[in-house]
């Protein structure tokens, strides 16, 4: 055993400290937290073969599901090390680089040092890894962060066409789905045939995430697709009419409208009117994933201006608010993963969900200003 010590004392006075060293690395070594696959889940393309690809497409495409199947394909192949990072600023890249390093016990304190030991580890390694960057959104933020090494492999997936990106790796259009994937994914989600299938297909842009969301609502409203393609119709009418410069993805209407509809179902859910404060709440934590333990406890009910259901014991409601957090729009809301996961910069994005007229919650207590009372009134059903 590697036994190290310390000694100290003098003349006749002597003390022995010792620690033995600790137990060796147990490979292979797991960082971070891929998202889990998406039911009917279409592979697409020979990605396997393709040693760092750029995955480069619109929201809602399916980028971050198949360089999650890259990641747990590499680890079934037995992949050393494996590190899912949330790429979406320069701080959450330091910070999930900053995990590795503390995984192999390169460094520990300050981040910019452990991210530099870790990316000199990949650089030097005989050891195989796969790196993945979720959510690159700059390019720049990445500057001096590249990892690299003869035995390992990256993976990103972006919304950017960046030049620069073709300089590290396989550049690959991820498109919506073809009407053949589309059809393949309905079939596989609604269980049956149906012969509205390829138009409610047509209608949703071949969009996956629109098509998942779409489907869960198909199947937990036992609905046929002629008939959410007219609720489909109508919301994105509504839609237009509300926002007609709306600018974005290519999708934004469709990504909207299914949505809302999703939203709408599970606020009718009992208790009544949760979902969409709730929504709302994680809406301002992180966009890429919120662990539910962080809406363990209490306070929940608070954060959302709401008192626990008056039929039901404490224990009991805060019971109904986790499995209502899981029954909101699937789309990365909410992850299964502890706490220290979110990504320390997504707050930036909560401006872009104003809380509805009249809603008692979380961002409308955040705007109020020294002096106002409390906003009154009850969460409001969707303006959509």
């Amino acid at each position: 055993m590697d036994v190290r010590g310390l000694q100290a004392g003098s003349y006749n006075t002597q003390i022995n400290h010792y620690a033995a060293a600790p137990p060796p690395l147990a490979w292979p070594l797991l960082v971070g937290r891929a998202p889990l696959r998406a039911d009917a889940f279409q592979p697409r393309g020979a990605l396997v073969s393709v040693s760092s690809p750029v995955l480069v497409g619109d929201g809602g495409t399916g980028k971050t599901q198949l360089a999650a199947a890259l990641f747990e394909q590499a680890r079934a192949d037995g992949t050393d090390l494996a590190v899912w990072v949330t790429a979406s600023s320069r701080t959450a890249t330091l910070t999930g680089y900053a995990d590795a390093a503390g995984a192999l016990r390169l460094a520990t304190g300050d981040v910019e040092r452990a991210a530099a030991a870790f990316l000199t580890w990949l650089a030097n390694t005989d050891r195989t890894w796969i790196v993945v960057l979720d959510d690159v959104a700059d390019p720049a933020d990445l500057r001096g962060l590249w990892p690299s090494g003869p035995t390992g492999r990256l993976v990103l997936t972006t919304r950017r066409r960046d030049a620069a990106l073709r300089s590290r790796g396989t550049v690959i259009d991820v498109d919506v789905f073809t009407p053949a994937e589309s059809a393949a994914y309905l079939t596989a989600k609604l269980d049956r045939a149906d012969p509205d299938a390829a138009a409610l297909a047509a209608d949703l842009g071949h969009l996956p995430l629109a098509l998942a969301q779409a489907a869960a609502l198909i199947v937990d409203d036992a609905l046929t697709c002629a008939e959410y393609r007219a609720l489909f119709a109508d919301r994105t009418s509504r839609l237009a009419d509300l926002f007609p410069n709306a600018t974005g993805d290519d999708y934004d209407h469709e990504l909207a409208a299914t949505w809302s509809l999703a939203a709408d179902r599970a606020d009718a859910l009992a208790p009544a009117a949760l979902a969409r404060p709730m929504l709302l709440m994680a809406a301002t934590i992180d966009p890429n994933g919120t662990g539910l333990l962080l809406l363990d406890g209490g306070h929940r009910w608070q954060a959302l201006g709401r008192q626990p259901p008056r039929h039901v014991g404490v224990a009991v409601s805060d019971r109904l608010l986790a499995g209502r957090a899981r029954r909101l729009p699937r789309g990365g809301v909410l992850a299964g993963a502890g706490p220290g996961r979110s990504d320390p910069d997504s707050r930036r994005r909560a401006s872009r969900h104003p809380a509805h007229p009249g809603q008692p919650g979380l961002l409308a207590r955040a705007r109020r200003r020294p002096g106002q009372g409390r906003a009154r009134g009850p969460w409001r059903s969707s303006p959509f």
